[in-house]
């Protein structure tokens, strides 16, 4: 599964290569692919999916899961999962990727086994504590006579909202980013060990992307994973490296324990 975040046009825009792809087949309909897509993204139908967007802002973060796609099809049309997609041949993932200009090359990587169970650590940690991102800034830029440089240090960074304790009165003069900042601060000095250098993994992301293309930012997202933003490739600026699997689903129960927590306390 891959966690994004798409709005209801990045969604029409799949649907679009779809049709395209779909075009003289008498084996699947418009309101097949559409139903199939609305599943995919974990709706039961495409009225709940445009319920949930009209209901939310214009940016949703959601879970997309090409094989329920396939499967749901295969529900609708009455047709195996093998023979539908031997017919519509699309690249399913890769047009999500498209439509939202982040490329997902997790299938396409092969990650250290050290260097993921430090991911895996720190990703369950920020789903359980309510972390939310942390961002470095800085990147690589293009190569030049001397070689490679570039560099990271520590930008932007916050916690859940959900999980972000009411500012105290003492602290009057601070803004709520700079509140949720420093909670974030005590996340990584509470929770994390030593061996969490997010400034490190930042630069040892660069070696699983092309050597010559310019990077940016690097994101730690609870939802998210690790992205590396950069030039524009394919259509995309950002790549995401790594995804926690459960992530999204932890993250909930995690949330939905400190909104009980509070309404106990209130």
């Amino acid at each position: 599964m891959l966690a994004i975040f798409i709005t209801l046009p990045q969604i029409k825009a799949v649907k679009r290569d779809l049709l395209y792809c779909g075009q003289g087949l008498e084996l699947v309909s418009s309101s097949h692919l559409t139903e199939a897509l609305a599943f995919a993204f974990g709706f039961n139908t495409n009225a709940a999916m445009l319920t949930g967007f009209k209901n939310a802002k214009a940016t949703q973060c959601m879970g997309f899961c090409a094989e329920r796609f396939w499967c749901r099809l295969s529900e609708l049309t009455g047709t195996s999962v093998s023979r539908m997609q031997s017919v519509l041949k699309i690249d399913l993932p890769e047009s999500v990727s498209r439509a939202v200009a982040i490329r997902d090359l997790r299938e396409k990587i092969a990650l250290p086994s050290v260097f993921k169970n430090h991911l895996d650590k720190f990703f369950e940690l920020m789903a359980d504590h309510g972390a939310d991102y942390f961002t470095l800034e800085g990147g690589r830029p293009s190569p030049n006579y001397f070689g490679l440089g570039g560099s990271y240090s520590r930008g932007r960074q916050a916690m859940r909202p959900c999980c972000t304790p009411a500012k105290p009165s003492l602290l009057w003069q601070w803004d709520d980013s700079g509140w949720s900042a420093l909670l974030a601060d005590d996340f990584l000095e509470d929770h994390t060990s030593r061996d969490c250098d997010l400034a490190r993994w930042a630069m040892d992301a660069w070696d699983f992307l092309e050597p010559d293309l310019r990077l940016g930012k690097a994101v730690f997202s609870a939802r998210f994973g690790l992205v590396v933003h950069h030039e524009e490739i394919q259509g995309c600026t950002a790549s995401i490296l790594y995804q926690r699997p459960g992530q999204l689903e932890q993250i909930r129960i995690a949330d939905a324990q400190q909104a009980k927590l509070r309404l106990l306390s209130a």
